[in-house]
């Protein structure tokens, strides 16, 4: 299996789905996998190489792919120069949909879908131009329109024909470990606002210091202090978008020690500072 790194969505208990909207020049998505489902709409990033799971292959002028959770997903940029790539990008929690109404008979279509997600599944140009006006509405809608409008991507999807299933078999990250990066995503879900120590959460999943800095390191490529600033930044990205808080009481309820520090953080994940990317950057949609 591919090494991939865990990644951390900004998805809560209260989201029904999340809608991130980027335009950049710079394009790539190092192998990763999440908790949750994913929907990609990537256009100009022609030539890119696609990993799902033991699928790997240059990608088109658009692309649209779902993966499930812990399906192991990336992106490489392609070696010439990009356009500016534009990439909608739909997260939903596993738990979305309730046993009781996945499994009646109206949601057949959609359950078999998203049973295909654990193998990744990327859709014809066909399929991309019938739920290409939905996949832009969605970018720009808030609230119980969101989530209709991903019921309705996803029937669309469902009822085409048009799709690969990309991986061999199913390639997903659900070992022990990963269940200690979940205890993990919980901690740090709870107490984010306050001060963590590397002693205080490597005691929360019984296991040395070095031991657990171990494992953070090769399960997500970074360190825990990065690891919990980045989970902070996410947060702190929701709050811009979505309140009229200011950066001064941001960096307060996200845990940094000084706005200074707060702002050096933001701009190394995002490239923006806290008020560059509040007038920039799209939209982030939720559903409570």
């Amino acid at each position: 299996m591919k090494s991939a790194f865990h990644e951390s969505t900004p998805l809560t208990n209260e989201d029904c789905v999340l809608v991130f909207v980027r335009t950049n020049k710079e394009f790539d998505f190092p192998v990763h996998f999440h908790i949750d489902y994913e929907l990609n709409f990537i256009t100009h990033a022609q030539g890119a190489e696609r990993i799902v799971g033991d699928h790997s292959s240059a990608i088109s002028h658009q692309e649209l792919v779902l993966v499930g959770p812990n399906v192991i997903h990336g992106w490489n940029a392609p070696q010439q120069s990009l356009q500016d790539v534009t990439e909608i990008t739909i997260q939903f929690p596993r738990d979305l949909f309730s046993n009781s109404l996945i499994h009646k008979n109206a949601f057949q279509s959609i359950r078999e879908l998203l049973a295909h997600a654990s193998k990744g599944i990327a859709f014809s140009q066909h399929a991309i131009t019938q739920v290409e006006p939905l996949l832009q509405a969605i970018a720009y809608n808030k609230g119980l329109d969101t989530f209709i409008l991903l019921l309705q991507i996803l029937r669309e999807l469902s009822q085409s024909t048009d799709y690969t299933i990309l991986a061999s078999k199913q390639h997903t990250y659900d070992d022990v470990h990963n269940i200690t990066i979940n205890k993990v995503y919980e901690f740090i879900e709870q107490n984010y606002k306050d001060k963590i120590t590397l002693e205080q959460i490597a005691s929360h999943v019984n296991m040395t210091v070095i031991s657990f800095s171990r494992l953070i390191k090769n399960r997500t490529g970074k360190t825990f202090i990065e690891f919990l600033n980045d989970y902070r930044i996410q947060i702190s990205i929701r709050m811009l978008m979505e309140s009229s808080k200011t950066i001064s009481e941001i960096t307060d309820e996200c845990g940094f020690c000084n706005q200074a520090n707060f702002n050096r953080f933001f701009k190394l994940k995002t490239g923006y500072t806290p008020s560059e990317y509040k007038k920039h950057v799209s939209q982030i949609s939720h559903v409570h």
